[in-house]
């Protein structure tokens, strides 16, 4: 994920990854090996042995969404809140590794919950994995680069990315996590009487028929980015070689996506990141939120959101009840933007990264994830830390100690994706899979 922002807003950062090999019990910090060359040393995963995940586990992921139970203390008679599932876990604190699924430079670009990823390194190092508890149980080489995946409840399989040889951008289609990958290169659209091939693909997901794939559609034939009108292609899963249907954004630089039910029916809300460049400054413009209905796709409404540099990751991050969206950030403002789903023009919530107000250089918000209905962590890719809060109230409010993963800050890889299942937490970080327990 963490390079492919870098690719689709032309930013240029500086990650932060590392061999994650030896835990500090009191901090739950964890250091990075190395030899006596100095050399990193890859981690040995020993309490994990790779096995094959079945089928069922790839689909079912949530086996407990509260965040607490209530507790009664017989003597006092008080009713207390226990944190329970990823709330709980975070709290912990402590790191500990799963597995490596990338090698040979490659890192994590997408981890999803339904049991799948991506690993590239933008050239030709790039394969789709499936995993699960038990670790990795397979490694499919792709022909483009890979960054977001989408998998459908009909196991339907997309992945975005870019022709490994040519460069023209396209996504994988698999028919099932056991297919051979299709590869498919966008051809040419018309939006606002401009015709123009879309490219640098980001956000994709899968709802029912409908494959929603957004693209960036930034090119760079003067030197610097220039915006096509945003679109998002999409496809009929059932009838893959049919032309997708194009969406207008109505905004620039799309790059995130993610999809809600509310009242019984299902939108697809893409952010317009607008313009992005890598030291984090967006010449004064806005982001904004344009919704669908995910089934007809009729546009529902555009709303202009009060921050600039929002999106990037690739998703919108859903609280389990469906209640609030969380929106990452890449402006150096270290903020997740929190909005409420029954009235998305109201005045959203806004948690701040710590360091973020106190640390000079960049804090691009790689990723912010629910775990529960009311609690949110979102990972700083330029400082390797992941932060915590509870929104239950009318301010977020900082939740747990802050847990560090990644101490090497000299790369360009570093934390990409928060996932919560059930009552565990997994983080991606560069080529690695670790544990918040």
């Amino acid at each position: 994920m963490a390079i492919g922002i870098a690719i689709a807003v032309g930013l240029v950062v500086s990650g932060c990854a590392s061999r994650l090999s030896d835990t500090d019990d009191t901090t739950g910090a964890t250091d990075g090996g190395a030899d006596a060359s100095g050399v990193d040393v890859e981690f040995a995963v020993d309490t994990f042995s790779p096995d094959s995940i079945t089928s069922s586990d790839l689909t079912s992921r949530n086996e407990t969404t509260d965040s607490y139970v209530e507790s009664k203390d017989t003597k006092t008679d008080i009713q207390t809140r226990v944190p329970t599932g990823c709330v709980a876990a975070f709290e912990l604190g402590k790191v500990k590794a799963l597995a490596t699924p990338c090698t040979n430079s490659a890192i994590i670009n997408d981890l999803d919950e339904t049991g799948a990823g991506t690993c590239s390194d933008f050239a030709k190092n790039n394969t789709f994995f499936q995993w699960g508890l038990s670790g990795i149980s397979m490694n499919t080489p792709l022909s483009s680069t890979a960054d977001q995946i989408a998998l459908g409840n009909n196991g339907i399989l997309i992945i975005t990315g870019s022709d490994a040889a040519t460069y023209e951008s396209g996504i994988q289609w698999m028919t099932n996590v056991n297919a051979k990958p299709i590869w498919k290169t966008f051809a040419p659209v018309s939006l606002s009487e401009k015709e123009f091939k879309p490219s640098f693909p980001k956000g994709t997901l899968i709802y029912g028929d409908n494959v929603f794939v957004v693209t960036s559609n930034i090119s760079f034939s003067t030197g610097k980015p220039e915006y096509d009108p945003g679109s998002v292609l999409v496809y009929s899963a059932t009838s893959p070689d049919s032309p997708p249907k194009v969406l207008a954004t109505q905004g620039a630089n799309p790059t995130s996506i993610g999809k809600w039910t509310l009242n019984g029916k299902t939108y697809v809300g893409i952010i317009n990141t607008e313009s992005l460049d890598g030291a984090g400054d967006t010449s004064g413009t806005h982001s904004s939120l344009v919704v669908f209905d995910a089934e007809t796709l009729a546009f529902i409404q555009k709303i202009e959101l009060p921050f600039a540099g929002l999106g990037v990751a690739g998703e919108i991050t859903v609280s389990d009840d469906n209640q609030h969206i969380a929106i990452p950030s890449a402006d150096n403002s270290g903020r997740v933007v929190i909005l409420s789903t029954n009235d998305l023009k109201a005045t959203p919530q806004v948690a701040t990264a710590p360091e973020a107000l106190v640390t000079s250089g960049a804090h691009l918000i790689s990723f912010a994830t629910f775990i529960g209905d009311d609690h949110l962590i979102a990972g700083n890719f330029n400082t390797g830390i992941v932060h915590a809060w509870d929104i239950s109230g009318s301010t977020p409010k900082t939740f747990g100690q802050p847990v560090t993963i990644d101490k090497n800050l000299t790369d360009y890889s570093g934390l990409a994706k928060g996932v919560c299942w059930g009552s565990r937490l997994f983080i991606a970080n560069g080529p690695d899979i670790v544990e918040i327990q």
